[in-house]
């Protein structure tokens, strides 16, 4: 890059040497006061980028893709011009603002964090997961322009009596993994590549695999890159990641206290699962999940009888209430009379769910072997805790039961 030619022109710009063209400068005095600075540093990225354009690093509109986990940032002249003119207006000079952008492109690797935040479980400290992750407290994540944002949003809706519970507070936990971002600087050859799987996948599965500790609601908030190096942090659009939430739950929700035996337990038996037994758990985790979140009762017990299913049937024939029941309670690791009970709760669960799918609500009270009849909110709850235990045994077992010869 010709540092002489672009640090002149960067001088130019910024003290009024290389003014506007007056159609340019017309526009910018009948625009609003509040966006003047935002047009004239527009116009002045596009002089300079002409001349950056002419450059080896962007000759014929040659430009990059800057890596970050799972996905890239474009980085052509255009983002290049206005970075430049950035970085002097923040204090540097016009040859320190050249070096960075040639240094930044020669970039090998660039240290980052993935950030995974999550309502719906609180930590007390960090907690060392598998591969690498962690659940960390909101708070001491470390300072960031993104987690500002987030700070700023939260208390924007703290006093609306219509944002749920859920939503009102900072997220109170993410997940977050170290990893260096190598090759950092690639070519952009303008293909579009399908992702494969990556980090955030991962953070995703492990999100799952906490929803049967509690039960809970692990909920994904914001999701983004951070870049360790603040002069390579400088050169990103700080993009984040917005998921959308399914289900809403009630505003009164409680988030989840996890524990760090509990969580470190469960992940790292969840990922060393494949196969028949991890297609099982991720639908059975996905429905617990949503049902720890739903506000109807009837959706609630859908997605537990759903979980239950998945956990418990296979491809043999036999009714499935029967199995589903007789299943639970051989899982159970518990007394004979704790076993029978949880026999009781599928099996209670199950006439519920027959009530909805065949056009009924969930009556007031329904009946529960050897109990008579008792409330229904009362057995959905219990059922709720039946396939968190469920899902547990089946993680920390590692294997499904060979069920023909497990039920005898």
């Amino acid at each position: 890059m010709d540092k002489a030619a672009v640090s002149s022109l960067i001088r130019s710009l910024l003290d009024g040497t290389t003014p506007l063209a007056p159609a340019q400068q017309e526009q910018v005095s009948n625009t609003h006061a509040d966006a003047r600075k935002i047009l004239v540093l527009h116009f002045q990225a596009e002089r300079l980028k002409a001349l950056l354009s002419t450059q080896p690093e962007f000759f014929e509109g040659r430009g990059y893709i800057l890596q970050h986990g799972d996905a890239g940032t474009g980085f052509h002249c255009d983002r290049a011009a206005e970075l430049l003119l950035r970085f002097v207006e923040d204090g540097g000079t016009a040859e320190a603002a050249v070096q960075w952008i040639e240094n930044l492109l020669r970039t090998p690797a660039a240290d980052c964090l993935h950030i995974t935040s999550l309502w719906g479980v609180t930590v007390s400290a960090t907690i060392e997961l598998a591969n690498d992750f962690s659940l960390v407290p909101f708070h001491e994540l470390p300072e960031s322009k993104t987690k500002d944002w987030i700070y700023e949003c939260a208390s924007a809706v703290i006093s609306n009596p219509l944002v749920p519970r859920f939503f009102t507070d900072t997220p109170p936990a993410a997940l977050v993994k170290r990893f260096s971002a190598a090759p950092f600087v690639t070519a952009d050859d303008g293909l579009f590549r399908v992702p494969k799987k990556g980090i955030a996948d991962e953070a995703n599965e492990i999100r799952l695999a906490l929803s049967c500790i509690g039960p809970s609601a692990p909920t994904v908030a914001v999701i983004w890159t951070q870049f360790l190096n603040p002069e390579i942090a400088r050169a990103m659009r700080g993009f984040v990641n917005l998921q959308p939430v399914d289900v809403v739950p009630a505003i009164h929700h409680q988030p989840t206290h996890l524990t760090a035996v509990d969580s470190a337990s469960i992940v790292n038996a969840y990922i060393k699962t494949s196969g028949k037994l991890r297609g099982k758990l991720d639908v059975a985790l996905g429905r617990l999940n949503r049902a720890v979140r739903q506000q109807r009762m009837e959706d609630q017990v859908l997605d537990i009888a759903i979980a239950l299913e998945v956990l418990l049937t296979d491809n043999n024939p036999g009714e499935h209430t029967y199995k589903v029941s007789l299943r639970a309670g051989l899982l159970d690791s518990g007394t004979p009379e704790k076993r029978l009970r949880s026999r009781a709760i599928a099996g209670a669960l199950y006439t519920l769910r027959n009530n909805v799918v065949h056009g009924s609500h969930v009556p007031e009270k329904s009946e529960f072997r050897g109990k008579g009849k008792r409330p229904s909110h009362e057995i959905v709850n219990e059922a709720l805790q039946l396939v968190g235990s469920l899902t547990r045994c089946l993680i920390l077992r590692g294997n499904l039961p060979d069920w023909y010869t497990y039920e005898l």
